[in-house]
This record gives C-alpha cells, structure tokens and sequence, in this order.
C-alpha cells in the first residue's frame, strides 16, 4: 500500500464527480474525484457546516472543473421544513446531473473515508 497517497494534479481531460454526504449539525463533506482507467483520484475535498444547500452548490460550481455527475445521498431527496424544494431539486435547477447513491455505498464509503 506505499506510495498509494500522494499530491496529483486536475487532469483536464478528464471529468469530474463528486460524492456528497450532507449534514447541517454536522458536517457536510464533498469529494472530488476523476476516474482516469480502472484508477480513482481524489483530487479536491472540501467541508462545512450549518450552511443552506445553495452554499454548496455555488461552492462546487466556482470550481474550475467540468463534471461528469453528483452522487448525493437518499435523503438529499427529502423536503426540509427551510425550503420548498430538496437538496436535490436545488442541485437540477442549478442544472447539475444528480445520481442517488445506494444506501449500502454511501455507509461504506462514509466507513472508509473515516
């Protein structure tokens, strides 16, 4: 496993995803990644807390990426009492291509990521 963590660049051939896990107590943490072949790179991360989703989303849109797609968790399909419409709605009016996780991923990949 050496030598597996290190600095890479933004490769601009290739797009990017995202993969969300949203809080507003707690954390939420987005993950920036290009799959370059059978390779996964994280190349970008970023974290927060008590901010509307419209911060997010600003945030991820100032970035000088071009995306693939936005894997957001279940729940970003909810409505939430402080707005009309959910995370995800938000996300598409924005016009970013959102894809829901399956439950299963997103425990995993929380459990990994820690």
């Amino acid at each position: 496993m050496a030598g597996n963590i290190r600095t890479i660049g933004h490769h601009l051939e290739y797009k990017v995803i995202t993969a969300w896990d949203l809080g507003y107590q707690d954390k939420t943490a987005i993950w920036f990644a290009q799959q370059i072949g059978d390779q996964i790179f994280i190349i970008d991360y970023y974290e927060n807390s008590k901010q509307p989703i419209t911060h997010y989303i600003n945030y991820v849109m100032a970035k000088p990426y071009v995306y693939s797609h936005h894997i957001i968790p279940h729940d970003a399909y909810q409505n939430h009492l402080n707005s009309e419409f959910s995370s995800a709605e938000q996300m598409r009016r924005a016009c970013m291509l959102v894809h829901k996780a399956k439950t299963g991923q997103v425990i995993e990949g929380i459990n990994t990521a820690r």
